[in-house]
């Protein structure tokens, strides 16, 4: 079929029916030069083979292989092939289907006309009949690593036309656009910006876009200044507009607000472009999509680039992924002058593969983004127009005072254009009806300088418009506009909604202007909506974007929120504005911390990760719409960032680290797997694997570990096979559990079979070994229970009514000390003995809502058995006995904790427990109770209520209880949307048995809780300098603190000391967690040498001194019994 003498630059693909249609195309394409042809499918199906690598056959395979049979054949002629014209719907010419993910997203069925462009390879190199997989794929095994050929060998586009007609109208607008490029509308362009949540405007990203192509006279539709619809849209269509850019929601029936039908009516003479960022508007398999109608209609676009699946946008932000592709192919056009459409959308592919990864958001758009037009079609971006452009200040931003404007305003970019003058103007409103005109006319060309000035000191506040008009010799003219806000009272810090610590002197920043000003003030308030007022200052200098006030809230005691109040008066002017805050004065030194995107996972963690005696917090960013990348080619957009700080509130060097996935990493677990000292810190992701961090961030060898499918559950360790080392425990949706030795190696045994997770491993030994079992609670409702090894225990699994959302606990309720095991399904709560048989009293069925929250054990009121703790829905908690019986006090409703894990401590140093849970999405409180359910005085503290789009994950933080600065008192830890926050308490540092999710930073979930002992203490001495090290047992991380009996002390576990002197100096360590203290003292002698410089260096090892009374050597711990093992 391919004769390699006679080459084309150009073909079609089409069926025999509508050849004779597409040969006008043909035809004019070669009065433009180009060797073309049509070639038809039932010819290419007859000459190629269409045998898959997986065995199958089937066409896109053959349209494939007679591809690169062309392009090879005539690489080296005249006329190589660059551009293939698709021309047909699905029935004709069939798409290639690959496989993506993008966090939770994944689709096996993605249309990728891509695999027509790329002919590198088959795109399914393991045969397993999955597409273009990476190695984080949608369905397949992706065994083989990249499958997709992203670097194109030929410029590919689609007719999805499936008559004569509709061939015909796709033709005749592309023959009529190309042929008239001096078209007098050519220099109109067309932004499109919805709303697209509750704090994403798409203005601003399309602002970005208009940036980049200042030839353009540009009009903006943006919901950012004012909403817009349909009727508004078509008038602009139809009034002659060449390029359409569009961010905004779509679907396969609707894009830019239009529906099928209202395209089908467009009576546009002037072909446009489209570029949109919408879901599913070029969906070419669904039933001719909204974007084939522009194309195959009448009228329309010749061309329209578009998403066969999602769109992705990144809230908050103009850093989507989608929006990386449309700014690269604006680029193309206007910059890079690039003028085949297909060339410079394959270009804005190329140019941004940096940012693709084997999964994630842009290996979506990079895939998808499909051109429904001819691809050879040439884009005209020189203009006879002179380019009139505003680039400061941002449309949609406040202004005031003189502000200056800046922009460019010069010739067209067409042979022959002139320049001649501009102008600037203003009006009231989004619509202005009168224009008054700012400053004089000017006749100088500008390149991106300042254009004049703006006097804005005696207008009311309000919405403006400004309008900058270019015009050349010959009476054409441009005009860009952008609307404005002008607002002389305006604090921009702090933000309202923000949360600041008591004590500190905050800075208020803003603007305090007019033209007749006089002065203004500063206020502050209690509560939103304050009716006394306290004066911050008062001041008669006018301030720009500058500092207004310095505001001490050292005198505030109660927390809670004040609203600061900023008065301008001028002549005929009173402005205010206003910022409501929350202060809170125990908030610990250098909290709360700001993360990029929201936190909404189960817990923080907070432990010793660098064996420094000081210690480190560690949170992560978790979020379900991932809207684009911010750094790797990955999400970042709901943040998928591991961050750690130091106990002041400083970055830890080395941190954040973004693993390699897309969205929604699990709570932190924090373990010293290697038994090198340093905590190593553990997540699971949705994308399946498992990643494990030194403390310095870099990831540790053997990391990550992948599985077959998302991973939601914490991941638990623990020294399964008593070697010295830990093990990782993970369940998959893929329906098995893993354990993987310290290296990444699977243990021997290991995944066995149980049951899609949600809810996190318990380890605990269960038959009295000294080895810990594996517990796994799956969503089918089955518990499943395995020996170290992986075989079965006796008497398991178990299967109830109901999935396991919710962690399983476990520990010695009763005090016999045999562990029983607990566990919530939905709206039950059961409790099991070892064997697998329920505990008397259990299960506890029929309770509020379905049950997330995972159960916190602990002796509430101190009779030595454990009680469980649990949130129910309605705003119930929980707490019953070891029997069953309900605690007094609980049970009832409290506050919207649904969601939340409980933490139990004291915290208030009364000597009882007390339990806390974080509010939910939509409240505002962490709180409080007493052991006996009543309210914790001063509780709840305020936290952020959800700031994000919906869809998303329900947050299901929890707090932690810990003593982060080493003080001696426990400190509140919770993040919570974009804040990490610790509140100091009276607290015991020693007296909180389930401090975090899942009881340890191990996240085992066993109450365990062994008093620590000093097993023994080193003293290495050379002269006047010691070296300390002990020998510790504990089931946590300790705080140590060495008195070396001159006055001074040191938090290291091993330190090296100089004494001021000779003698014999009384040595006391103590090491503490949160199961209890204990104290080891001694002596240290270092006499003072006889004939010293005769003497050599001795080293000498003094570690055998005995301690100095028995008084001295002591613990303190829990009441309860610890676990067996």
């Amino acid at each position: 079929l391919v004769d390699p003498d006679t080459p084309y630059d150009y073909i079609i693909i089409t069926n025999e029916a509508l050849s004779p249609t597409f040969q006008s195309l043909v035809d004019w394409r070669t009065s433009q030069g180009l060797a073309a042809r049509i070639f038809t499918t039932e010819e290419i199906y007859a000459h190629y083979d269409g045998t898959r690598p997986d065995g199958g056959t089937d066409n896109p395979t053959r349209i494939r292989n007679f591809l690169i049979d062309a392009y090879t054949a005539w690489l080296t002629t005249p006329h190589p092939l660059r551009y293939v014209l698709l021309g047909g719907d699905v029935e004709i010419i069939p798409p290639r289907y690959v496989s993506v993910l993008a966090g939770i997203h994944s689709s096996d069925e993605l249309i990728c006309d891509n695999y027509y462009a790329g002919l590198d390879g088959t795109w399914d190199d393991d045969a397993d009949g999955y597409y273009g997989e990476g190695d984080a794929t949608g369905g397949g095994t992706g065994e083989a690593g990249e499958e997709a050929d992203f670097y194109a060998e030929l410029y590919v586009g689609r007719a999805p036309v499936s008559s004569a007609a509709q061939a015909a109208n796709f033709i005749n607008k592309i023959i009529a656009y190309e042929s008239d490029p001096a078209a007098a509308y050519l220099d109109e362009g067309l932004m499109l910006g919805e709303q697209l949540d509750s704090r994403t405007y798409a203005g601003y990203s399309v602002d970005e876009i208009a940036a980049l192509a200042p030839a353009l006279d540009v009009t903006r539709l943006y919901d950012r200044n004012a909403t817009w619809d349909a009727s508004d849209l078509i008038p602009r269509l139809n009034g002659g507009v060449h390029i359409v850019n569009h961010l905004g929601h779509a679907y396969y029936g609707m894009v830019m607000r239009m529906t099928r039908a209202q395209v089908d009516n467009l009576t546009n003479e002037e072909p446009f472009l489209v570029h949109t960022q919408g879901c599913l508007a070029a969906k070419f398999d669904e039933d001719d999509a909204v974007g084939e109608h522009f194309v195959f209609g009448e009228h329309g676009a010749f061309a329209f680039i578009g998403n066969t699946q999602y769109g992705w946008y990144l809230p908050g932000s103009t850093n989507g992924a989608s929006q990386l592709f449309h700014l690269a192919f604006i680029d193309a056009l206007f910059n890079e002058r690039i003028h085949p459409v297909g060339q410079a959308l394959q270009y804005a592919k190329e140019i941004s593969l940096d940012r693709v990864g084997p999964a994630g958001p842009e290996r979506w758009v990079c895939l998808e983004l499909v051109l429904l037009g001819d691809p050879a079609t040439p884009v005209v971006t020189d203009y006879e127009d002179p380019v009139a452009h505003i680039a400061s200040p941002p449309g949609g931003f406040p202004v005031a005072g003189r502000v200056p404007l800046a922009g460019s305003a010069h010739a067209g970019t067409a042979n022959g254009a002139t320049f001649a003058s501009y102008r600037l103007d203003y009006g009231s409103g989004t619509n202005p009806a009168t224009w008054t005109q700012i400053g004089v006319t000017a006749t100088t060309p500008l390149t991106a300088g300042p254009l004049g000035t703006w006097g804005t000191g005696l207008l009311p506040d309000g919405k403006y418009t400004l309008r900058l008009t270019a015009a050349d010799g010959t009476g054409l003219t441009s005009a860009d506009q952008i609307v404005v806000s002008v607002d002389h009272a305006d604090i921009t810090a702090p933000a309202a909604g923000e949360f600041l610590g008591g004590g500190a002197v905050v800075t208020v920043t803003g603007t305090a202007t007019r033209g007749d000003f006089q002065d203004y003030a500063v206020q502050v308030g209690a509560g939103a909506n304050p009716d006394r007022w306290t004066p911050v200052l008062t001041a008669t200098t006018p301030v720009t974007a500058g500092t207004l006030a310095l505001w001490d809230t050292g005198a505030i005691t109660e927390a809670g929120r004040y609203t600061l109040r900023l008065l301008v008066h001028g002549t005929d002017y009173i402005g205010s504005d206003a910022a409501t805050v929350v202060v809170d004065p125990l908030y610990q030194a250098g909290w709360p911390r700001d993360v990029e995107q929201r936190i909404s996972e189960s817990a923080i963690a907070v432990g010793d990760l660098d064996g420094n005696g000081d210690m480190e917090v560690v949170a992560v960013e978790g979020m379900y719409n991932c809207g684009g990348a911010l750094e790797g080619g990955r999400c970042g957009a709901y943040g998928m960032r591991v961050y750690a700080w130091h106990h002041d509130g400083s970055l830890v060097d080395g941190w954040p680290r973004m693993p390699g996935s897309d969205n929604r990493l699990t709570t932190p677990t924090l373990a010293d797997l290697d038994a090198d000292g340093d905590l190593e810190v553990i997540v699971g992701s949705i994308d399946g694997r498992v990643y494990v961090y030194e403390h310095d961030g870099a990831s540790a060898a053997g990391w990550p570990q992948t599985t077959d499918d998302a991973i939601y559950a914490t991941p638990a360790a623990a020294d399964l096979d008593e070697d010295g080392d830990l093990e990782v425990v993970a369940c998959s949706r893929d329906g098995q559990t893993y354990a993987w030795h310290h290296d990444g190696s699977l243990v021997s045994g290991w995944p066995r079979p149980t049951d899609a997770c949600d809810a996190s491993p318990l380890l605990v030994n269960l038959d009295g070994d000294g080895e810990r079992e594996v517990v796994v609670a799956g969503r089918t409702g089955r518990v499943s229970a395995f020996r170290p090894d992986g075989s079965p225990m006796s008497g398991w699994p178990i299967t109830v009514s109901g999935k396991f959302v919710a962690s399983p606990a476990a520990g010695d309720l009763d005090g016999d000390g045999v562990p029983e095991i607990v566990a919530a399904a939905e709206d039950a709560v059961y409790v099991w003995r070892p064997d697998g048989t329920p505990a008397p009293g259990w299960p506890q069925t029929g309770l509020a809502g379905d049950i997330v929250s995972s159960p916190a054990l602990a002796d509430l009121d101190g009779d030595g058995s454990l009680e469980i703790i649990l949130a129910g829905g309605s705003q119930v908690v929980y707490a019953w006995h070891y029997d069953g019986t309900p605690v007094d006090g609980w049970g009832n409703a409290k506050a919207p904790v649904v969601r939340s894990s409980p933490v139990v401590g004291d915290i208030d140093g009364d000597g009882d427990l007390e339990v806390l849970l974080a509010g939910g999405d939509d409240d505002g409180g962490v709180y409080a109770w007493h052991s006996d359910g009543t309210p914790v005085e001063d509780w709840p503290r305020s936290i952020p209520t959800r700031d994000a789009p919906w869809p998303d994950w329900d947050r299901r933080c929890s707090p932690v209880l810990v003593d982060v600065d080493g003080d001696g008192d426990l400190e509140v830890g919770l993040g919570v949307e974009t804040k990490v926050f610790f509140w100091d308490t009276p607290g015991p540092f020693d007296r909180a048995p389930w401090p975090t999710f899942q009881a340890d930073l191990a996240r085992s979930g066993a109450f365990a809780c062994l008093t620590p002992t000093v097993q023994a203490v080193h003293v290495f001495t050379d002269d006047l300098s010691a070296a300390f090290s002990a020998e510790v047992e504990a089931s946590l991380p300790v705080y140590y603190l060495w008195e070396f009996g001159d006055g001074v002390t040191s938090t290291v576990p091993a330190v090296t000391h100089t004494y001021p002197a000779y003698g014999v100096y009384p040595l006391t360590l103590t090491v503490r967690d949160h199961c209890g203290t204990a104290v080891w003292c001694g002596h240290v002698n270092l006499p003072s040498p006889w004939r010293q410089f005769y003497l050599p260096v001795v080293m000498r090892d003094v570690s055998q001194i005995s301690p100095a009374g028995g008084s001295c050597a002591q613990a303190s711990g829990s009441k309860t019994k610890p676990l067996r093992g």
